[in-house]
């Protein structure tokens, strides 16, 4: 839906704009190495820390972090970053003085966090302070307007990383794009513009383009499930 874009543009349009801009994604931190990475190490806490290790919540020092579907975190690390934020300060791995730490924090998830505080898997407290403020983002479906300048702008970027030489979408094509659910909205678009751009044989993107690329998409996803 734009998480990481709407964050970025908070960044941006506020008074740490100057400053750096860190994301991640929960899903992304290796198994067994989220802890170092979110909170870092000194040299020599364990076998193999050959040097200090700067965390994420340290790189983010004067900007912004974001930190994406968050309730993949585990229970561990959802107490330690609430304890971070709270206190405004973190203990490297092997350390004896503790870091300050100065940044926005923006948390994304597709799931509702309340429920999730409710059944147990995302700490009630971290809600409780995350929901001081809330963005809420609508899915690509109910923002049917917006897939055809999305549309274009990818078929751009592809054109002016690729020389393609692509004019745009017929009618047709972008009324095929505005009737599709997008399950998984603007990944999803970004990943069929690319698709029908490396396949086409015009200069514009034809309906049946779109249609085949849509049908090999839906036959991916449903053997990913199987």
């Amino acid at each position: 839906t734009g998480k990481a874009f709407t964050a970025h543009q908070i960044h941006l349009r506020g008074p740490r704009s100057k400053g750096p801009f860190v994301s991640i994604h929960a899903s992304s931190l290796p198994s067994g190495g989220e802890e170092s990475l979110l909170f870092g190490y000194e040299r020599g806490a364990f076998s193999g820390a050959s040097e200090r290790h700067i965390c994420f919540l340290e790189q983010a020092t004067g900007g912004t972090l974001l930190i994406d579907e968050i309730v993949q975190l585990n229970p561990t690390l959802q107490v330690r970053l609430l304890r971070a934020l709270q206190e405004e300060r973190i203990h490297r791995l092997g350390a004896t003085r503790a870091v300050r730490l100065d940044f926005r924090f923006i948390a994304g998830t597709e799931r509702d966090l309340q429920a999730a505080s409710r059944d147990g898997s995302f700490h009630p407290e971290l809600y409780r302070m995350l929901s001081r403020s809330i963005v809420n983002l609508p899915a690509l479906r109910a923002r049917q307007p917006d897939i055809e300048p999305l549309a274009k702008r990818f078929m751009a970027r592809f054109s002016a990383r690729t020389g393609a030489r692509i004019t745009g979408f017929t009618s047709e094509a972008l009324q095929a794009l505005e009737e599709h659910s997008w399950s998984r909205n603007v990944r999803d678009l970004q990943d069929l513009v690319d698709r029908v751009a490396v396949r086409a044989s015009g200069s514009r993107i034809e309906k049946d383009d779109v249609v085949r690329e849509l049908a090999a998409m839906a036959g991916y996803a449903e053997a990913k499930e199987q």
